[in-house]
């Protein structure tokens, strides 16, 4: 989430007392929480409308995953190791169909479409396209 003025706004999940928002602010979120400000609930208004603004602005996990790893390319490296390297941004947040896409679509293309026919787990696919990949090197 950003700030008009562009500085980030942190999400404060666990904080449950009684802020006033700055009217400089206000414009901007209006439309999104309106309902939450001119009926505030009777318990916790702040934890409403905190919630209110998170789920509006704040990326979904999955989406701030993807962006950390988005960047990463396979290089001169082996496909094996761009898989360690990815798993180590990702730790165990992220579902495996979409570390699977994420990683195969880092491959090269001759490489994505043998695999594209293997069901095996994601480490096996890693093993394939390394040995892929060695064996078209050496024949160029």
């Amino acid at each position: 989430m950003v700030q008009p003025n562009g500085e980030p706004i942190h999400c404060i999940r666990n904080y449950d007392g009684d802020h006033k928002i700055s009217p400089r602010y206000f414009c901007v979120a209006t439309r999104r929480i309106g309902d939450i400000i001119l009926n505030p609930p009777a318990e916790k208004p702040y934890t409403a409308l905190r919630d209110r603004l998170c789920s509006q602005y704040d990326d979904s996990e999955e989406q701030r995953l993807r962006d950390l790893i988005s960047g990463m390319q396979l290089g001169d490296r082996k496909p094996s190791r761009l898989l360690l390297e990815m798993r180590s941004k990702a730790g165990n947040r992220m579902p495996k169909e979409l570390l699977k896409s994420l990683f195969l679509q880092r491959l090269p293309t001759y490489v994505q479409q043998i695999l594209a026919i293997s069901n095996d787990r994601l480490e096996k696919l890693a093993e394939m396209a390394d040995g892929i990949m060695a064996a078209t090197s050496h024949t160029s």
